[in-house]
């Protein structure tokens, strides 16, 4: 993830390996390498905020209580149909705003009525806050003296289309629906379902072709928790590793799935990949230089096109297993 600078092979340097620094600012962060990549991709994307609040609903126990099954999945798809980590974040945005302005026992009662547990979307909001201060030391955030300076990496945290690309770049998992027998295919197992818990359990999200997950458990049978709906373009473009071969026309993608696309589509996909991926590089070497008005233009005309499909089709589900590109 760029963490490391190993020297290349016969290049005659010490061979040593040393942090970037991407790697000192994951160092310097309470959570997983690809949650602090995450955080540092959403300050080069404009939705830092968006990326915090992501960070540390991942990074609790689930806050879900024991209720009737239909109950707890109407309630929660009310706040997202397509995505159990997006449903919490909204639902963690609205207790926040009742905290602030009817106090804590309007809050309590609207998360247990929610079937939230309050404890832990307190325990969210403790995290956020401890990864604010730190990304707000480290440039990435305003502080009070220089808050107009710091809305350059927030200025698209309520678009969809970036907070579910910084899912696809939280979480890493990827499964895909094995049509013939409806059930989902990941890295470990080829049987998978999405948790009976999990909006997507329910359409759209039962028939999404492509899915990112947390978590893999196993009881009766093997199953999917945290899900959300993705398309095949966002998995390719913020998804684990791709290796592409043009020639074929092909790309792996997390070192097992097989996608298939035009050269040219191919091409736009791996350049937009390593623009975004030394974006990343340029913010994490200095913060406090910003973002070049040509690197915003890309990121919002990426997110427009990501966006396009969702806002076509507002219960999105990505049927097609490849991605296009205009």
């Amino acid at each position: 993830i760029g963490a490391v600078y190993r020297p290349p092979s016969g290049s005659g340097e010490p061979v040593s390996e040393q942090l970037t620094f991407l790697g000192e600012h994951l160092a310097s962060l309470p959570v997983e390498p690809s949650l602090g990549r995450m955080l540092v991709l959403g300050a080069a994307m404009g939705g830092v905020e968006a990326a915090l609040t992501i960070a540390a609903v991942l990074s609790v126990p689930d806050p879900l209580l024991p209720g009737p099954r239909q109950d707890v999945l109407l309630s929660m798809g009310e706040f997202c149909a397509t995505s159990d980590i997006l449903a919490l974040v909204n639902a963690f945005a609205q207790y926040e705003s009742k905290r602030r302005s009817e106090g804590t026992r309007s809050s309590t009662q609207f998360a247990r009525s929610r079937f939230l547990s309050p404890s832990v979307l307190d325990s969210v909001a403790g995290i956020r806050d401890q990864l604010r201060d730190i990304m707000t030391q480290r440039g990435f955030l305003a502080s009070e003296s220089t808050k107009q300076e710091g809305l350059r990496f927030d200025r698209n945290s309520n678009r969809q289309g970036l907070q579910v690309a910084l899912i696809c770049a939280a979480v890493l998992n990827v499964a895909h629906r094995n049509s013939s027998r409806n059930t989902l295919l990941t890295r470990a197992v080829s049987d998978a379902t999405i948790h009976p818990l999990s909006v997507n359990s329910l359409p759209p999200g039962n028939q999404a072709a492509w899915i990112v997950y947390k978590d893999l458990v196993h009881t009766v049978k093997p199953y999917l928790r945290m899900t959300t709906v993705v398309s095949a373009t966002e998995v390719l473009l913020f998804g684990g590793s791709v290796v592409a071969d043009l020639n074929l026309k092909t790309c792996i993608v997390d070192q097992w799935i097989l996608t298939r696309g035009h050269t040219q589509e191919l091409r736009y996909l791996l350049r937009a990949r390593k623009i975004l991926g030394d974006l990343v590089l340029h913010i994490a070497a200095d913060p406090k230089r910003g973002v070049e008005s040509e690197s915003i233009r890309f990121v919002d005309s990426l997110l427009d096109i990501i966006e396009a499909p969702r806002r076509h089709r507002p219960q999105f589900r990505e049927l097609a297993g490849n991605p296009r590109w205009p």
